[in-house]
């Protein structure tokens, strides 16, 4: 017996909103709502569209969290709530072994639109509960790929179902206008990578192209380009999708390609478990014109090899990195941001901090004197143990630039999920942040 749901879809009134910030906070706010089936919120026509399960939510109780985010939410006689109807399907899955039949309902589950997956026993399959609107019937048939008999297809345990020859990934082209700097495809790179269904994407600035490998049966070509307009860019199909074939090694060579080489000293030795104090170097870096030059930077050298964080400023042309020496070096940094686009980063030593300074990763090493000097390093001062520092500090921030509710929570969402960060609370009317950290584990300059 299939789930019985009584979904409706709504279109509420959305004011106060300036941005596609806006969008998106309201998007994933109101989309992680019991009840919520999808949203989709038009920032130029002021509304948000909610398909929702009656049982659990009502234009009412919608209309009235999107207030609570700071929003000015409206019912109007045209808000009634309209019926939607749900349709049911049989996947046929007498190819499928039982590990096979379970990865195919998994997967199945994982597409919009789907509300209730159940294995029938007789005739042999997956009964699919869905809704027409979100998802078709053909998309669901594609989602489960059954062998054929006389070449049954073999997953090993290294190899993902979206990774083998019948994955069903497919390869997009995009022609993307709008773009001005090699910081807005970092934007839309980040963004779009983000999502559920996004295999690989790769932007180039001179052709003004994206190439996307993705899921159909997780995402649609229309979300795409939906998204890449959220970020403010513009995005038009240029090929037709088609099926792609990819093999570990060229699936490892995509990824290689988007991300800065480093020769790590450890290559050979990754898997010893060697426990190292990480260090903190702050690098003072030329070159940086706006914020998403720092976005840039963060979210490419993040993702190297031993950096465990990175908090750069655009006001003080400054980085700062925590990472482990056993993985790379202060030099490797450096390359690494020298490196990247648009190749106008210079980076030094950011003055006395020349040295570096330990910052311990396990409780117990607070307890540990420093260790000696090199004759690299500046004064022992930079070098202060870690249990001369109070366990938790408060400090309060004067925050300039917000316009709406939805900064307060962007900053509060990004600050919360930094380590040592215990709590952070935003007035957008006083322009000011109360953050409470662990001073062991973060600095108030980082």
């Amino acid at each position: 017996m299939t789930q019985k749901v009584n979904l409706s879809s709504v279109s509420l009134g959305v004011e106060g909103m300036t941005c596609g910030s806006c969008v998106q906070s309201i998007e994933q706010r109101i989309g992680t709502l019991p009840g919520v089936i999808h949203i989709k919120v038009s920032l130029e026509q002021k509304n948000a569209t909610v398909l929702f399960d009656q049982s659990h939510q009502s234009p009412e109780s919608l209309s009235e969290a999107i207030e609570d985010m700071g929003f000015e939410s409206s019912l109007s006689a045209s808000s009634a709530a309209t019926p939607v109807s749900t349709d049911t399907q049989l996947i046929p899955t007498s190819g499928l072994t039982p590990a096979g039949q379970q990865e195919a309902l998994e997967k199945l589950s994982q597409i919009q639109g789907v509300l209730d997956v159940r294995e029938s026993p007789s005739p042999m399959g997956l009964t699919v509960t869905f809704v027409p609107s979100l998802t078709s019937s053909s998309q669901l048939s594609e989602a489960v790929e059954v062998p054929a008999p006389s070449s049954p297809m073999q997953i090993t345990p290294n190899m993902s179902p979206s990774h083998t020859a019948d994955g069903g990934a497919a390869l997009l082209k995009l022609s993307i206008k709008g773009m001005t700097c090699h910081s807005c495809t970092t934007t839309i790179e980040g963004k779009i990578g983000k999502l559920n269904g996004i295999e690989k994407i790769k932007v180039v600035l001179e052709t003004q192209e994206a190439t996307i490998v993705y899921l159909p049966y997780l995402i649609t070509v229309q979300t795409i380009t939906d998204q890449i307009a959220v970020s403010g860019f513009k995005a038009f199909v240029k090929s037709k999708p088609r099926p792609l074939q990819l093999s570990l090694s060229e699936i490892g060579r995509l990824v290689d390609s988007q991300k800065p080489t480093l020769s790590s000293p450890s290559e050979a030795s990754e898997e010893s478990e060697i426990f190292i104090d990480t260090k903190l170097i702050a690098l003072r870096v030329k070159g940086m014109h706006c914020r998403s030059c720092v976005v840039n930077i963060q979210d490419n050298i993040s993702v190297l090899p031993g950096v465990s964080s990175v908090e750069v400023s655009l006001e003080k042309e400054k980085a700062s990195i925590c990472y482990d020496p056993v993985k790379v070096t202060v030099a490797q940094l450096q390359q690494a941001i020298e490196a990247l686009p648009p190749g106008n980063f210079k980076t030094q030593l950011w003055g006395s901090l020349a040295s570096l300074s330990p910052v311990p990763t396990l409780p117990t090493a607070a307890l540990t004197p420093p260790r000696p000097a090199r004759a690299t390093q500046a004064t022992p001062a930079a070098l202060l143990p870690c249990f001369t520092q109070p366990l938790a500090s408060t400090v309060n921030i004067h925050i300039e630039g917000m316009t709406c509710n939805s900064c307060v929570q962007s900053i509060e969402g990004m600050i919360s999920q930094r380590k040592g960060v215990t709590s952070a609370q935003v007035s957008l009317s006083e322009h000011q942040g109360t953050f409470e950290y662990d001073p062991l584990l973060t600095t108030l300059r980082s």
